[in-house]
């Protein structure tokens, strides 16, 4: 599960780098996103090392995003342990990426709205560094803004690097995958 907010004004922001990651992983599989009105999400979906994988981009926005995920799970019988929710993270710097098996929302509002609907913090995460906004910034602005030109060769390898991580995170230990990912 990818966070982020629809539609071509925030397809490239800091806080949409969770779909980044999805279309990521799509590109390289070669699926292809279909929007599920009932589920309010983009879902792709491939069998992989022998097990349904789903890729998803909630509709809701993001400080919503548990409600799509509530009705995910409970429409395609997936249990919590098999939910791993990708997103972006201020409090780490641009291009750290950190991987958690458990823990509270943050303050990050996507976060938030899924340990709610859910009623758990037992919720997989990988968290992917935007770094914090400079010359104060508020943060609810930051979030919303594109990457710069600077930044992008940054993105691109941190996004490969979360690709990869929620490839291993398929068939690997959680002890290896935070040894491998967590910087």
């Amino acid at each position: 599960m990818g966070l982020g907010n629809i539609g071509r004004r925030y397809q490239f922001t800091r806080h949409n780098i969770g779909f980044m990651a999805m279309d990521r992983i799509a590109k390289k599989y070669y699926l292809r996103f279909s929007r599920s009105l009932i589920n309010e999400a983009y879902i792709a979906n491939k069998e992989l090392f022998g097990k349904e994988v789903l890729l998803v981009k909630p509709t809701t926005f993001m400080n919503r995003s548990g409600k799509s995920v509530k009705r995910i799970i409970g429409r395609y019988k997936i249990g919590i342990e098999d939910l791993l929710v990708v997103y972006d993270d201020a409090d780490l710097p641009l291009g750290m990426l950190r991987y958690r098996p458990k823990g509270s929302s943050g303050g990050h509002q996507g976060m938030e709205s899924i340990i709610k609907d859910l009623g758990t913090e037992e919720i997989k995460r990988l968290r992917i560094g935007i770094g914090r906004p400079k010359d104060n910034e508020p943060l609810e602005d930051y979030v919303l803004t594109s990457f710069t030109e600077e930044e992008k060769p940054v993105i691109e390898n941190v996004l490969d690097r979360a690709e990869q991580c929620c490839y291993d995170w398929l068939s690997e230990s959680e002890e290896l995958i935070m040894r491998r990912y967590n910087q």
